[in-house]
């Protein structure tokens, strides 16, 4: 039924083909790229695990570990604690 509603709306309003699934795909790659924190992204998914959650998210976590190992040489490099 919402994709029902949502497709007409979205034709309505001329936008380009999505489905409400492929909105739900892009919010939760956008959180996890930008920092949210797996558990939470899990939750506002309803996923039972964050496995889950992660599994076709993981195009997101290349950039994540080069971030993490940037920041990890920086505390190094500066002596300061490493903040996440």
């Amino acid at each position: 039924m919402v994709s029902y509603y949502f497709k007409r709306v979205r034709r309505d309003a001329k936008l380009p083909d999505v489905r409400v699934h492929d909105l739900r795909h892009t919010a939760a790659s956008m959180l996890l790229r930008y920092g949210t924190p797996p558990k939470i992204v899990q939750e506002l998914l309803g996923h039972a695990t964050v496995a889950l959650t992660l599994a076709p998210y993981s195009h997101v976590t290349p950039t994540m570990h080069r971030e993490a190992v940037q920041q990890f040489d920086q505390a190094f490099r500066t002596g300061n604690e490493f903040v996440g």
